[in-house]
């Protein structure tokens, strides 16, 4: 069994809600549900950009199908605050489905696209989308982080991330969320993207699914959604043991770790992701793939490594533990106390600085400068321990820490923050196996939030124990906030229910098993109570050797400055009087060692031999031999660092001593003693000079270097400032670059459309002239010559300096008088060339506060001039033979081409009694009582007139109901009217009567 990595359980994040697992052991959500949790049945894709986005986002739709999955987009871009955005229109062109900008607690549908409005911030909420107002700082924005999590929070593997071009790191804190889901990552490769920080940041850590040109995304996303929707995630109950069993084998083989006592739907969960991400259809499948492929098991193994984490998760616990934990564990601590914590699975280390950040914050709002603190952060994951070593973070982590700590605790860079030295240095990272390798102990603070949730039953009943004995009595234990420690109530008290704060009860004991799940416990209900007093006593035996044979040390750098000391050393060193400014070796060395050490040191190197020396020490008017031995540390663990120990003298050296003096006074030469005691003071005096003057030299360097270093703060408050102004500059460009593509769409659009007006006006034949409201020249179409004399280069010019060819109107003063009174103008007038227009003079509204113009446009009327010309000519020659009508005696009917009665003269009513009303526009055959229904006239009028031109004297007798029986002859003859094209009958009626 391997572990180390934690993973986030409880949905904290300001977005997030938080669910109740219960108090007692908890339990991961099954797949069924989690299923019935989803408030969407269909995969909503999150794509993040920022500058050149666009691009890549066009080129995206561009391949994705007419017809996708069920699946809904949301583009969440960084635009310009300030600016409206053009996105949705500028996207519709380049997908079937339809394009909308958010508003607030709007549903998402699938087969659409939603595009994040300017100047705020997009969340998803029970399947509906949240705005919020921008939060304004001088910190870049993050919304792909904030949208991305609670884009995993509400769907969980449905959610699908996607990274494309764009400058920062916004997006790399949200994709952590979404793989800790166990959705899905898509990132822009980094070659095709116009701006590379954005994808380049996803990447490197590690949790990208796939990484394509934006071109070739949409054929894996649709593969990856269809298997999504058709088979879903392979629930637990279905997959069988067996595969699930090989796979751990073949995990354990390969790289040692053992995920058998994780939590078994936990990791068929991950298994059938990679299962999904492969397209394979069963277990077995997967089993034979990671057999071949040794690169998947790593693969596998970084899925169910996936850490998410960030900076004070749940702000509120760690207040909490600060206000209730922290003074229990500093309280009434003496000068020089270290504080001890530990962070078991720290992730890349936001939880370990978060931690650190704390205990510091407490020491100086409670004036504790003598307590240091020494914080162990341990994980499984070496990728993962080496990113938290650097110290490195994005810029997104300004969600999370406030400006104060950022101004306090970290140091800007390009593209995001370094935690500052003084915060680094309380912190060890280590590669650890949580179960496999040896626990710290004599520790006042243990931090394991949200890892024992992973865990099985019984590796959480070994863990507890285990965090019992690495605390000191009255230590503190902090869990998160779906955790707890389970049947132990015997060993800890209950400081903070709700955050999960725990207290180590003083003189509780626990016999602590062995941390070895792959051997069965002893059999026959033997006791372990041994195995823990052997190890009490080994750890007593230690400490006691330690403290009594082992000889005063300390360990200082290259400078001299202290770093740790063992033993009793005050024998060689001193405090000198006055106030107290460094531990200093060479400073606070007695005399005789202080000029030995500095030499000893000034030869040392880091790859050097341990060097001794046989030194002789003044302590109080007296003097003793001591043997210092200097010795450099491992470069792997402390590089720069050296053990100085003190020993006794050996005995052959004291021996020597007494024998040189020895003969010396038998020889009785007292003069001879004295001068060599004064020789000796002599050389002490120069020497004291010679160590006075380095000292002032020393001292001299000294104030020099904190010039240096004031002058050294200086330039990194500037640098600072210079790095802060970088990142405004680079916001507002990734900012002006997204307006600058949209003003570039709308530029093309505006270009297409006076392109389709221009080729619209000339096609239409129809001079067209735009003034503005000065009335000069602003367009005008190709024909507009015919009216005015006009060349490309007249744009511009006042048209009254232009010469009109239409003739007896003045244009400029028609134009002046709409633009005066707003009403348009219409009049035909006649050029020079006898071409005959309908000019309309048209006033239409400026741009912006600009004056209206007027726009005049002439239509050729010379056809419609012909065809009144004619139409007068035939009214009059119609007037003329109506007149002729009228004077006849005898009846007359004039028909249309359909046998319809125009018209009669006076006689024909007075012989047959009928009225004008009874007789026009009614069919002959119609009138009176279908009087004239007589066969042979209709055979003549439909039949043999059509045929030839007239037809004369033609008789007929028939009997009238008013007038009773007539004999009438008939002429009738069809006329054609050239002038309008009209064709007429006129009938002639002559009554015979009685007349033969």
């Amino acid at each position: 069994m391997a572990l180390g990595k934690k993973e986030r359980a409880s949905k904290d994040s300001p977005l997030h809600g938080k669910r109740n697992r219960g108090e007692n052991t908890p339990k991961e959500t099954s797949s069924q549900e989690r299923e019935k949790e989803r408030k969407t049945p269909f995969p909503i894709v999150g794509i993040g950009s920022s500058a050149g986005g666009l691009e890549a986002t066009e080129t995206f739709f561009d391949a994705m199908p007419g017809e996708p999955p069920n699946m809904a987009f949301i583009l969440i871009s960084h635009l310009d605050p300030s600016h409206e955005s053009l996105l949705p229109e500028l996207l519709q062109k380049h997908t079937r489905m339809e394009v909308l900008q958010i508003k607030d607690d709007m549903g998402v549908q699938p087969h659409r696209v939603y595009v994040i409005p300017p100047d705020r911030d997009v969340r998803l909420e029970n399947g509906k989308l949240r705005l919020t107002q921008a939060h304004r700082s001088s910190e870049p924005r993050a919304p792909i982080n904030q949208f991305f999590r609670s884009l995993a929070e509400e769907l969980g593997e449905m959610a699908i991330g996607i990274i494309l071009s764009g400058m920062g790191s916004d997006g790399t804190i949200g994709i952590q969320a979404i793989k800790g889901e166990l959705g899905m990552v898509m990132v822009q490769d980094p070659d095709s993207a116009k701006y590379n920080s954005m994808p380049r940041s996803a990447i490197n850590t590690g949790l990208a699914d796939f990484v394509l040109p934006p071109g070739e995304m949409p054929e894996q996303l649709i593969e990856y959604a269809d298997r999504l929707l058709k088979a879903g995630h392979l629930p637990a109950e279905k997959m069988p043991s067996q595969a699930l069993n090989k796979i751990c084998t073949i995990i354990r083989a390969s790289t040692g770790h053992d995920f058998s006592h994780y939590k078994e739907s936990t990791v068929q969960r991950r298994i059938s992701r990679r299962i999904n991400i492969h397209g394979m259809r069963n277990p077995s499948e997967y089993v034979r793939h990671l057999q071949k492929n040794p690169k998947e098991v790593l693969s596998l193994v970084k899925e169910l490594l996936i850490g998410v984490t960030r900076f004070f998760r749940d702000g509120e616990a760690f207040e909490a533990l600060k206000k209730s934990a922290l003074s229990i564990l500093l309280e009434g601590k003496t000068e020089g106390y270290t504080l001890r914590a530990w962070v078991a699975g720290c992730a890349t280390g936001e939880e370990a600085y978060s931690l650190a950040i704390i205990l510091r914050e407490y020491i100086e709002e409670h004036q504790l400068n003598t307590v240091d603190v020494q914080v162990f952060a341990t994980d499984l994951d070496e990728d993962a321990i080496a990113r938290a070593r650097e110290g490195i973070f994005s810029a997104d982590i300004a969600a999370d820490v406030s400006p104060e700590r950022l101004r306090k605790f970290f140091r800007k860079q390009d593209h995001g923050y370094r935690v500052s030295t003084k915060i680094r240095e309380t912190i060890v990272f280590a590669h650890q196996s949580l179960i496999k390798d040896p626990p710290f102990t004599k520790l006042d603070l243990i931090c394991c939030r949200n890892l024992l949730i992973y865990l099985d039953i019984d590796l959480q009943k070994k863990l507890v124990p285990l965090f019992h004995y690495s605390l000191k009595a009255d230590g503190i234990l902090f869990l998160g906030t779906s955790e707890t420690i389970g049947q132990f109530t015997d060993l800890f008290f209950v400081l903070d229910v709700q955050w999960k704060i725990f207290q180590r009860k003083a003189g509780s004991q626990y016999h602590l098993l062995p941390m070895d799940f792959q051997h069965t416990p002893p059999a026959h209900g033997k006791e372990i109570a041994p195995i823990r007093k052997t190890a009490d006593l080994t750890t007593l035996a230690e400490r006691t050797l330690l403290d009594r044979h082992t000889p005063p040390a300390m360990i200082i750098d290259s400078k001299g400055d202290i770093r740790y000391i063992h033993g009793r050393v005050q024998r060689y060193l001193e405090h000198a009087q006055g106030q107290i400014r460094s531990y200093n070796a060479f400073e606070m060395a007695r005399e005789g060692l202080k000029i030995q050490l500095i030499s000893m040191m000034r030869n040392m190197r880091p790859d050097s031999d341990s060097v001794k020396r046989e030194v002789r020490i003044e302590q109080n008017g007296n003097t003793i031999d001591v043997q210092v031995t200097v010795t450099p540390m491992p470069k792997e663990e402390a590089s720069g660092l050296y053990v100085v120990l003190f020993g006794e003298a050996s005995g052959e050296t004291k021996k020597d001593r007494k024998q040189t003096v020895k003969p010396i006074r038998k020889g009785g030469g007292a003069a001879r003693i004295q001068k060599l005691e004064e020789e000796v003071q002599v050389n002490k005096e120069k020497l004291r000079t010679a160590v006075e003057e380095l000292e002032s030299a020393n001292e001299e360097l000294r104030s020099a270097n904190e010039e240096y270093q004031s002058t050294n703060e200086e330039l990194q408050s500037a640098n600072e400032e210079l790095n802060s102004s970088k990142e405004e500059l680079q916001s507002l460009n990734e900012e002006l670059e997204t307006v600058n593509t949209e003003l570039q769409g709308k530029v093309r659009q505006v270009e297409r459309a006076y392109d389709e007006m221009s080729k619209m006006l000339n096609s239409l034949d129809m001079p067209t002239i735009f003034l503005d409201g000065n009335l000069r020249i602003r367009r005008f179409s190709s024909n507009a010559e015919r009216i005015v004399e006009l060349i490309e280069t007249d744009l511009g010019r006042p048209l009254k300096q232009l010469s009109s060819k239409v003739l007896e109107v003045d244009l400029e003063k028609e134009a002046r008088q709409v633009l005066d009174t707003m009403r348009y103008v219409e009049k035909e007038v006649e050029t020079e060339e006898g071409r005959w227009y309908l000019m309309r003079i048209l006033p239409y509204p400026g741009v912006e506060n600009q004056r209206s113009g007027v726009a005049l446009t002439f239509v050729d009327i010379k056809e419609l001039k012909e065809m009144s010309e004619r139409l007068k000519s035939a009214e009059e020659s119609w007037r003329f033979a109506q007149g002729i009508v009228e004077t006849v005696r005898e009846p007359l009917l004039v028909l249309d081409r359909n046998l319809n009665v125009i018209s009669g003269n006076e006689s024909f009513y007075s012989v047959f009694h009928v009225s004008e009303k009874e007789v026009e526009g009614r069919s002959i055959f119609d009138l009176g009582e279908r009087d004239w229904e007589i066969p042979e006239l209709r055979k003549l009028l439909e039949e043999v007139l059509p045929k030839r031109q007239s037809f004369d004297d033609f008789e007929i007798e028939h009997v009238f109901l008013k007038i009773g029986r007539k004999k009438m002859r008939l002429n009738a003859r069809r006329i054609h009217e050239r002038t309008v094209g009209i064709d007429r009958i006129l009938l002639a009626i002559e009554d015979v009567t009685g007349k033969e």
